[in-house]
Order: C-alpha cells, then sequence, then structure tokens
C-alpha cells in the first residue's frame, strides 16, 4: 500500500515550496492535480484528509495537519487537544504551519496568525505584516516580515528568540530548540554576526560550497 502510494507522489512530479511537508511520525504532499496525499502513523487522525478539495499548501505538524485549498481554505485535523486543528474563521489563507500542539497561518493580507497552545505565548503573535510565518515542534515560532526582518516570539530559553541582528532575511524555519534563516544581505552598517555566543548558543554563519563559518 505505501509503495503505491508513493510511486503515486513521484509520478505525479510533486513540486516543493508549501507542497511537500514531514512531520513527527507522518509526511503528506500534494500532487501537480492538487491530490492531498498522507502517509505514516495516523494514531490522532493526521491522515485522514478532507475529501472533495483540490490542494495548494499543506503542512505536517507532530499530531495535525493542517492544508490550503486553492480557493484559500484552511482546514486541518488530527490531534486537537489545545485546539491546533480549529482554524480562525473569516479569513482567506496564503500559508499555513503546523507545529507541535499550536498553529500558525498567514492570511492573503499578510496578517499572521497562532492559536493552540500558548503555555510559553507561542500564540501571541506580534503586531506586524509578515510574508510568512513558521511553527516549530517546541514551543516556540517565528516569521519574516514585510520589511525583511525576523521576528520570534514564544519560549526561548535556548536562545532561539535570539534573533542576529542587521541581516536581510528571505526564510525563516523553526526546529524545536534552535532556529534558522536564509539572509539576502546584511544591512547597511551592520556589524559582522559573532560566532559562538555563549554556552551551547550563537550564532553560525556559512558560505558557499562547504566553506565559510561553522
Amino acid at each position: 500500500m505505501l509503495g503505491a502510494l508513493w510511486a503515486a507522489v513521484v509520478t505525479a512530479s510533486v513540486p516543493c515550496g508549501g507542497r511537500v511537508s514531514s512531520g513527527y511520525g507522518h509526511s503528506c504532499a500534494i500532487t501537480k492535480v492538487g491530490a492531498l496525499l498522507c502517509w505514516g502513523s495516523n494514531d490522532h487522525g493526521q491522515l485522514n484528509v478532507p475529501p472533495g478539495y483540490e490542494w495548494a499548501r499543506v503542512s505536517a505538524g507532530k499530531y495535525h495537519t493542517c492544508g490550503i485549498t486553492t480557493s484559500a481554505t484552511l482546514l486541518c485535523w488530527g490531534r486537537d487537544k489545545h485546539h491546533e486543528a480549529e482554524t480562525v474563521a473569516g479569513h482567506a489563507w496564503s500559508d499555513v504551519s503546523a507545529g507541535s500542539s499550536f498553529t500558525c497561518g498567514l492570511t492573503t493580507t499578510g496578517r499572521a496568525l497562532c492559536w493552540g497552545n500558548n503555555h510559553f505565548n507561542e500564540a501571541d503573535v506580534p503586531a506586524g505584516k509578515f510574508e510568512s510565518v513558521h511553527a516549530g515542534f517546541g514551543e516556540h515560532a517565528c516569521g519574516v516580515e514585510t520589511s525583511k526582518a525576523v521576528a520570534c516570539w514564544g519560549q526561548g530559553w535556548d536562545g532561539q528568540l535570539a534573533v542576529p541582528a542587521g541581516f536581510v532575511w528571505e526564510s525563516v524555519s523553526v526546529g524545536w530548540l534552535h532556529t534558522c534563516g536564509v539572509v539576502a544581505a546584511r544591512r547597511p552598517g551592520a556589524a559582522p554576526a559573532r560566532e559562538g555566543e555563549g554556552e551551547g548558543e550563537g550564532v553560525g554563519e556559512g558560505e558557499g560550497e562547504g566553506g565559510g563559518a561553522g
């Protein structure tokens, strides 16, 4: 069964960019004709894709899954212990990120919203207009603002909220206890990033192919 499902994904030439996503124990992919396929663990119903939709984006979280249809409707399914699989009504959506026990989404007007578990304020999005948002598998989230700055919020005990200053950001990705981003350039007058600040925390910078600071 899994082999046949994987063959269907591969032969459909699935593009990346919100169309392939791996969660804690399951993965999902959107085919080039807009069908959404999920496989792996289904102990919380995270594979139970709602039928009858054509899909544009998908995000596999820890125990839940969210997707955006081609009509900009956001749907989530799977575990809903902290209301992470519920959705916020009254918006058209352009992006979604399913995290551990919370979810973040981006409306077509650039408003970022998060809901679900909020024990460390991970659902309290700071004011601003965003072009992307990413919920982590821990208790923090980050987003790239339209100004090309990165904002992070939630639990920051390990320095995962300490965004390096002085950069123009293209994208950001949130893990469990760390955060990574892709920069387009340094801002004029910005000092170089310092490496290895603190104990077990700091900034690493890579350049080129196989070179640069680690």
